[in-house]
């Protein structure tokens, strides 16, 4: 687990793209997943930064579809219990994505 309160929001080094769909980022923090979104820009290369403010609280958690997970709780983005991220483009939309990096920003 990883804490995150230091930074004021994750940043995405893109290398590349094959089109300019939008993107989710998820993140669970405690069992809570929480999202954010972006749409690749033009050349699919460039740096992406999404602030804490832009992360919402995802309306399907684990508990949801899992009976064996416990209750994710719902206490907002505390970035204390970081655990795992995530990057999927918008449904129907293929999508081929080089990542150079994923960090924390100030």
């Amino acid at each position: 687990m990883r804490d995150w309160t230091a930074a004021s929001g994750l940043a995405i080094d893109l290398c590349g793209a094959t089109n300019q769909s939008k993107v989710t980022v998820e993140i669970i923090e405690a069992l809570e997943r929480h999202t954010a979104s972006f749409t690749v820009p033009p050349g699919g290369k460039g740096e992406i930064r999404l602030p804490w403010a832009m992360w919402a609280r995802r309306d399907k958690q684990d508990s949801d579809w899992k009976a064996s997970k416990a209750q994710a709780p719902d206490d907002g983005l505390q970035l204390t219990e970081m655990t795992y991220i995530a990057l999927w483009p918008d449904e129907g939309a293929p999508l081929g994505l080089s990542v150079g990096a994923i960090r924390l920003y100030r």
